[in-house]
């Protein structure tokens, strides 16, 4: 009886002995293809992202050429040149209706005086880094911002006005809100959990899908 009993000691712990021999390696296989499961995972879900983020990049950079192109034709027309305001008024009332993109346009002369401005705010042109650039002949492009009144983020354009002498009459200054874009921007399918933000080089948040 005892010899039995030891057999079937000797039995089992022989299995066990199969068993853990099959297990480890059968462990180890699983644990690296999880490993390399969550790493292709990983690895594919950066690449998305970063094409994402270079072609959202490219629509943003496209979409404020055009807005800088559409401020050179602006510019370069023969109405603001005149520095009427009587003229100058209903040009750019027509130019903010038809675009929907401008907030705020306005047009100072080259003594730095608001020849027609949009917006009621009251200010010193000269203070402003877009008035002194443009005044000394060269375009002006800020960085966007958020403004929080508006829940808009912004950036501004100016140009400076041209004589046929070749010199500056003044500056043309659009502030731009971001919405239509930035709506184009955040459109990205991210999985059932993803989210897009955007935010500006010092990391202040400028675009939520919830803003």
């Amino acid at each position: 009886m005892k010899k039995k009993l030891v057999a079937v000691d000797l039995q089992l712990k022989v299995v066990l002995l199969f068993v853990l021999v099959a297990l480890v390696p059968l462990s180890i296989m699983g644990v690296l293809a999880m490993v390399t499961a969550e790493e292709l995972i990983r690895t594919r879900v950066t690449n998305e992202i970063e094409h994402v983020a270079a072609d959202k990049a490219a629509l943003l950079e496209r979409w404020i050429s055009e807005r800088k192109a559409d401020l050179e034709v602006v510019a370069g027309s023969s109405v603001l040149s005149s520095l009427d305001p009587a003229q100058i008024a209903p040009y750019l009332e027509l130019v903010r209706n038809r675009y929907r993109v401008y907030r705020n346009m306005i047009v100072v002369s080259r003594e730095g005086t608001v020849v027609y401005g949009s917006s009621s705010r009251i200010f010193n042109p000269q203070d402003e880094a877009w008035c002194r650039d443009s005044l000394a002949g060269k375009p002006y492009l800020s960085d966007i911002a958020f403004d929080p009144d508006q829940k808009e983020s912004f950036f501004r354009i100016s140009m400076p006005l041209g004589e046929p002498t070749g010199a500056v009459a003044g500056v043309v200054c659009a502030t731009v809100g971001t919405n239509t874009i930035l709506s184009l921007i955040l459109r990205v399918s991210l999985g059932e959990t993803g989210e897009c933000y955007l935010v500006n080089r010092e990391g202040a948040f400028l675009a939520h899908k919830e803003p």
